[in-house]
């Protein structure tokens, strides 16, 4: 056999793996559904078991109907009513009913149901509740009737700040909140809160009702913006926390780091 008619032999082998390997591929995907989010703000993924569908592809897409007129920036589960949904944002509005910046969702039935007023002057980045509470943080002034700057608690019949007089709230946005045991651990840009100096990390004592600073080595809280609080899924309550520091009390971390016990 010549090199020319086996190098014909070949190619002709490989163009018909390339072409069945097509009509495989397309054959192989053609019972893929085409997955998108909706283009009005908020949406769920449902989960569904169909063979057809190839792994990771375990549901679609659902509009949630009622849907908010700005920006949602925080999502979280609702522990005073399992399986709904505590949403917060930029919106003053879902669907044609008013909402002030936060509501509940109920997902069966599909309900919205506001807290209150709401915020105003402002916007909500984190939420958390705890047994019969919830608490926001954003850049808002006014929970409900009341002065709240930054942060607030609903009770479940109405706002309250998070402290008294000039020992009220932080002095600048909330970004993150994270719960261990009595202690609401607060992370943001502010520096003070409750008049106390604590450098963009601070605790909400649930027990006493006061704000506390985090000092580790003789030195407050950490140097730069916090952005996340996260909570370790076992028994050892660490804390891990995120955002533009360098250093965390006196040691060095960038970006990153975790209090475990008081220390970083």
């Amino acid at each position: 056999m010549s090199i020319r008619t086996s190098a014909s032999a070949f190619f002709s082998a490989i163009i018909l793996v390339l072409t069945y390997g097509v009509q495989a591929q397309n054959f192989e995907h053609k019972e893929q559904p085409i997955l998108a989010g909706t283009s009005t703000g908020t949406a769920q993924w449902e989960l569904e078991e169909r063979k057809e569908q190839p792994l990771a592809s375990w549901g679609f897409w659902s509009d949630l109907n009622k849907t908010p007129n700005g920006t949602v920036f925080s999502i979280t589960p609702d522990n005073i009513n399992p399986g709904d949904l505590i949403i917060a944002g930029s919106f003053d509005s879902i669907g044609d009913t008013a909402f002030e910046r936060i509501a509940e969702y109920g997902r069966y039935p599909l309900s919205a149901t506001a807290f209150g007023t709401g915020v105003q002057n402002g916007v909500v980045y984190s939420t958390i509740s705890y047994r019969t509470e919830l608490f926001a943080g954003g850049t808002f002034t006014m929970a409900g009737n009341s002065t709240a700057r930054c942060i607030a608690m609903w009770d479940g019949t109405g706002w309250h700040p998070l402290g008294t007089d000039s020992n009220e709230g932080v002095d600048s946005t909330v970004l993150a909140m994270a719960l261990i045991g009595d202690s609401l651990y607060v992370g943001g840009n502010f520096t003070h809160a409750g008049g106390l100096l604590v450098n963009h990390i601070a605790i909400w004592n649930l027990d006493s009702n006061r704000w506390e600073a985090i000092v580790d080595n003789g030195v407050v809280g950490v140097d730069g913006g916090v952005a996340a609080l996260l909570v370790s899924d076992d028994e050892s309550n660490i804390l891990y926390v995120g955002g533009g520091f360098l250093h965390a009390g006196s040691t060095t971390a960038s970006k990153i780091a975790y209090l475990d016990s008081g220390h970083w």
